[in-house]
């Protein structure tokens, strides 16, 4: 099937609005048309990947989206989750859970108009679910600040590893000190790791018995969770700017750490 390509007339402010009428499988304005739940999990939290394969079901798997992203909350309505910690005096962390990075994902921003278009708000999470994501987000944040102090380290080696003049041995002393620094402040912030205990298994964010920097790459892909970070996204580039294809999601893709 031939890709639906944007035309002139539709340019430059329906980025912002929802695909054109002849790219839907459904009417979207017509009287029989009823949002969708947002899918969650047993923990009530919202399964992305399960979300975008949902939402892809109301387009031609041909359309090609404008490759611009927007950040997409999870748990909308924002004003919700606001209302209730005030409401609260703070007691439930409503909106602190709102904002974990772990509870959003970028898309293109017409997909995003698209999701609150076809979709349900998520019923809110326990207030005992949001303390566990905010409190594994917590270990998770520290660990990676803790890490990110070896970047400089990290520049130091590479520009010394450039040199034309290293030997053999000079370039595994490098690469040996590199590598004590990252493990040093790793296992630094490790130490702190009881604080993880505390919190159900099945909401830590990452595996601490992994490799250090598998543990890094997994923090890292929540931080910045995105739609280009997903399997078999075709990107075409056309007159008229990049422009992909998220058929392969709508099949089945997957969300993929990053690389």
């Amino acid at each position: 099937m031939a890709a639906t390509i944007l035309q002139k007339t539709q340019m430059p402010g329906w980025f912002d609005g929802l695909p054109p009428r002849e790219c839907w499988t459904v009417d979207p304005f017509g009287p029989d048309f009823q949002p969708i739940e947002t899918p969650v999990d047993d923990r009530g939290l919202v399964d992305e990947t399960a979300l975008i394969r949902d939402v892809c079901t109301f387009i031609i798997p041909s359309f090609l989206w404008p490759d611009n992203p927007s950040y997409h909350h999870k748990g909308w309505k924002h004003e919700w989750y606001a209302q209730l910690e005030a409401e609260s005096d703070g007691v439930i962390p409503a909106l602190q859970f709102c904002e974990l990075p772990s509870q959003g994902i970028y898309t293109p921003r017409m997909f995003h108009t698209l999701i609150h278009k076809v979709t349900r708000p998520p019923l809110m999470p326990s207030p005992d679910v949001m303390r566990h994501q905010i409190a594994a987000w917590r270990v998770a944040h520290n660990l990676l600040s803790s890490i990110e102090k070896t970047e400089k380290a990290e520049y130091r080696s590479s520009v010394e590893l450039a040199k034309p003049d290293n030997s053999t041995q000079r370039e595994a002393d490098i690469r040996a000190y590199q590598e004590d620094k990252f493990l040093r402040h790793f296992k630094g912030r490790l130490a702190h790791l009881d604080v993880l205990e505390r919190v159900p298994k099945d909401h830590w964010l990452f595996n601490p018995n992994d490799d250090p920097r598998t543990i890094l790459r997994t923090i890292q892909a929540i931080r910045a969770k995105s739609y280009r970070r997903m399997g078999s996204i075709d990107v075409r580039r056309t007159r008229r700017g990049k422009r992909i294809s998220l058929a392969g999601i709508a099949v089945g893709g997957q969300l993929a750490p990053a690389t």
